[in-house]
């Protein structure tokens, strides 16, 4: 069992999301609407976890795009930038392990 889960909000479902997609979810989501470089986002998510590149994002992001696309939330990639995190009329609720 996952020690992060999400759900949307209302119906309670339960969206099953990998520990680094929770981490990228939950840095995009502190702030909807701003554009996070890639830099940004492998610092946040995976700290000093050793190499990582930064076409990880890139993949890990498509996979969320897929996971979450029902749900009205979209991941924008703003050109030779990073990301930005749109949601639209639904809501997700983020329960982090305590």
């Amino acid at each position: 069992m996952s020690s992060h889960r999400v759900f949307e909000k209302g119906s309670g479902k339960e969206i099953e999301l990998t520990q680094t997609e929770f981490k990228l979810l939950h840095q995009l989501g502190k702030k909807p609407g701003m554009v996070f470089t890639r830099e940004q986002l492998l610092c946040s998510v995976w700290g000093d976890e050793g190499v990582v590149f930064d076409r990880a994002v890139d993949v890990h992001v498509c996979s969320l795009r897929k996971k979450l696309s029902p749900y009205q939330i979209q991941f924008k990639a703003i050109a030779g930038v990073g990301y930005r995190l749109d949601i639209g009329t639904v809501k997700l609720k983020l329960q982090k392990a305590s």
